[in-house]
């Protein structure tokens, strides 16, 4: 008995259920709203709240960028190129590969990579029919 603290108003927290006294407590925000608890369920009722807060911020901002990349995405359709990311992933991919291939075809000419060798070596002809075929005009 000797480390019982003297309390004006013993209460029971009704989160935990340990002893607080009733003018030490914090009224309750999300848990048990209009009811008084004891300072450790308010802590962590409070970093609940503040991550409840950070959740609903990050929804807003993925919202936003969902929208973003919608109306982007519209204006993707309505250019000359005319392709749709959604359903034309097979084709800009197929179109990077093509352009990686005549990367590496005019370093192969112009012998610029290790690996290349005479037999790769061309003008400026060869360069030209490489491009066009990158395109799709050949």
């Amino acid at each position: 008995m000797e480390d019982f603290e003297e309390m004006e108003m013993p209460t029971p927290c009704i989160h935990c259920g340990e002893l607080f006294d009733l003018n030490d407590g914090y009224g309750s925000q999300k848990w048990y709203p209009n009811t008084t608890f004891c300072v450790n369920c308010y802590e962590l009722e409070k970093g609940e709240i503040k991550m409840d807060e950070e959740i609903e911020e990050m929804k807003e901002e993925l919202s936003e960028a969902i929208d973003t990349v919608r109306r982007l995405g519209g204006r993707l359709k309505k250019t000359k190129v005319g392709i749709d990311p959604e359903t034309d992933l097979e084709t800009l991919i197929i179109k990077a590969e093509k352009w990686d291939g005549l990367n590496t075809r005019i370093e192969n000419i112009y012998d610029l990579s290790p690996e290349g060798s005479k037999e790769d070596q061309g003008d400026l002809y060869e360069i030209g029919v490489a491009a066009a075929r990158a395109f799709g005009h050949l």
